[in-house]
This record gives C-alpha cells, structure tokens and sequence, in this order.
C-alpha cells in the first residue's frame, strides 16, 4: 500500500490528493512506494526489485507552468489565469501542487539557498562563473528556479512546441547519476525503480552528465558523489608545446557536450572542451584521444592535460576558499567546489600513473 509520511498534516493531505488526482487520471505508482516530507523536503522510497515500474504519469497529469499566468508574488505560487484548454485533471493538480510547494516553503528556500538567486558576494559570484559560463548571467527568480529544476521539457503536441511541464510525483525524485531516467512514449512518462543511495530512496538521473559545480549552479546542491569535472576556460603554458588553453565550448543544441576538437593559432593551442573523471581507464583513453586530435605523441598529450588540469583545480580550490560562513548557499558551493577538486585530483592522478 502507497503511504504518505510527513511532519507536516498538511503536506500529507495534499500529497494524498496528488496520489489521487494522478490515480483518477489513469497514472499508476508501485504499491511499495513511501513518500516522505521532512523540513519541506521531498524524497520517494520503494522496496520492490530494481528496475521494476515504479511511477507512471499520463500526460493529462502534467501541469503546463509555462501557459499559466503566475502572480508576481515572488514568495508564493499563485495563479492568476490558466490557459484555455486546460483540463480538470491539470487544473485540479495546477493548485494543489502550487499549495504543496507552498506549504513546504519552497520558494523561500530557494531563495535562501540556491546560487542562482540567493544574495552572494561579488567575488565569489565571478569566480564561480569562471567555472560555470553563463552563471547568473540572465536574471532569474526563484520561481523560474523551481520550475528549471522540477520540469521536463516535452512537445504534447499542443502547437506550442517544446515547453517546459511539472510531472507530479516524478518532480518528488532527487538525482543521481546512477538513478533511472525518465522515458516518454508520448502519452506519459514512467520511471523505474533505482535505489542508488544505499538506502530505500528512488531516484532520477537529471541527466547531461553535469559536474558538482554544475550541479549546484543549476539545481541548488552538493553532489558529494558526482565522478567528473568540465574543465573551465583555461590558459596555461607547457613546457615544449607553448600555450595550452581549454576553450570550454560547452554544449551543443540537444544538451550533449561539444566534441573534443583542437585548433592552432600560432604558438597556442586551443582545446575546445575537455571532460576529467575519476576513472582512470577513461583519463588514459582521454590522453590517447587528445594525441589523436592534436597529432602530439602521448607524452606532450598527458603533460598538457596535467597541465589545464592542475590549473582548473587551482580555480576550483580558490572559489572553495572564498565561500568562508556558514550560509545555505555558501555551504552548497564550498561543497561542490570541494568535490570537484576532488574529483580533478583523482583525475590528475590517473595521469600520474600513465
């Protein structure tokens, strides 16, 4: 039986309509499922067997946040007017999913913790957009902020294109890379169970391979186990090569990372994106690949690898220095920039040892 555990009475009565709005709308949720609310957090447990069905939501379920006019409450979810050819089912779950949020305090949390809106010294801002292009380059709000972190963008077909639409349940998952991810067929999404906490909690893979300061740069938190690192733009001079730079070229249209391509400009080269993991079977193989492209022996290869990456990691340790406090979001970006000097350590290891 699906159970409801929460410390607040009002957040489970209206994660029990939730259950029963998407159950009426023909959405199923394993029967071994526990949802749990702690502090205005979320989490889903499941004890049945791995890779077994563990939500299915249908598409009348889903809430289309991009088509409805939000007040301009930046505290609060509160809508003003619905498009029209909205549903019941997707107006019904529209306000309770607003009173959830709400009732969790979500967008003060927000507020308070994610990076991309809560109050940051200038320096520490720049120096984490050294490492992450683009951060807080476009002003958001903490609205914005959830429905980026909580959607999936699909095209339902409603001339509309691809739009942005909360998936009640599924938006309840936390991430891991090692979670499963959630597959469309065009009339709803499902996801499988995965428990790759070490615990009973489920779990969804965000996907695009994000690093720990990705991570909490676009989601709000500390990966303490993400496994790779996207060099940021770097420049640095190599003995018996000259300069080296990391262009960081960043993704293409669909969201994958840009190939890795080498270009010469007189005495520098220029390395369009590079990708360092804590596995040392694909660090070597990087070096091979970097030879490849650049038509260096492996030797020049591993050495200018060594050397973007121990500058990176230069970078990265100096932002990790200037988050000093004890602040929510100080404490997500020290901990992100941690991991992620972690996780160049390694890598830089591995490169030892080749």
């Amino acid at each position: 039986m699906i159970e409801v555990d929460a410390d607040d009475p009002i957040l489970a009565d209206l994660l029990a309509s939730t259950l029963d709005l998407v159950a009426d709308a023909g959405g199923w949720v394993h029967p071994q499922t526990r949802i749990l609310a702690r502090d205005g957090q979320f989490s889903v447990e499941c004890g049945g067997e791995v890779d077994t069905p563990l939500l299915g939501i249908p598409r009348t379920a889903f809430l289309r946040v991009d088509a409805v006019t939000w007040d301009e409450d930046p505290s609060l979810l509160r809508v003003v007017d619905v498009p029209d050819d909205i549903g019941d089912t997707e107006i019904s779950l529209l306000h309770v999913q607003a009173a959830l949020h709400n009732q969790a305090g979500r967008l003060e949390w927000i507020a308070r913790t994610h990076p991309a809106v809560a109050d940051l010294l200038p320096d520490v801002e720049s120096a984490l957009r050294d490492l992450v292009p683009g951060f807080r380059l476009v002003p958001t709000t903490p609205r914005d902020v959830l429905f980026a972190n909580r959607c999936l963008r699909v095209d339902l077909g409603d001339g509309r294109g691809a739009q942005r639409v909360l998936v009640p349940l599924l938006d309840l998952l936390n991430h891991h890379a090692a979670g499963a991810a959630a597959s469309w067929d065009g009339e709803s999404f499902a996801i499988s169970v995965r428990r790759p906490f070490g615990t009973s909690e489920c779990a969804l893979d965000y996907g695009l391979d994000r690093d720990a300061l990705e991570l909490a740069a676009v989601y709000g938190f500390t990966d303490s186990e993400a496994g790779l690192a996207h060099l940021p733009v770097t420049c640095t001079d190599v003995p018996g090569i000259g300069m080296v730079s990391v262009v960081a070229a960043g993704r293409q249209a669909t969201g994958a990372l840009a190939p890795l391509t080498v270009e010469r400009m007189g005495n520098e080269t220029r390395i369009s994106q590079l990708t360092f993991t804590t596995d040392a079977v694909t660090m070597h193989a990087l070096v091979t690949q970097l030879a490849q492209a650049a038509d260096w022996d492996t030797a020049a290869a591993r050495a200018a690898l060594q050397a973007v990456g121990a500058r990176a990691r230069e970078k990265t340790l100096e932002l990790r220095d200037m988050c000093v406090g004890d602040d929510d979001v100080i404490a997500v970006i020290r901990g992100a920039a941690a991991r992620q000097g972690g996780v160049l350590a390694s890598a830089l290891a591995a490169l030892d040892t080749g």
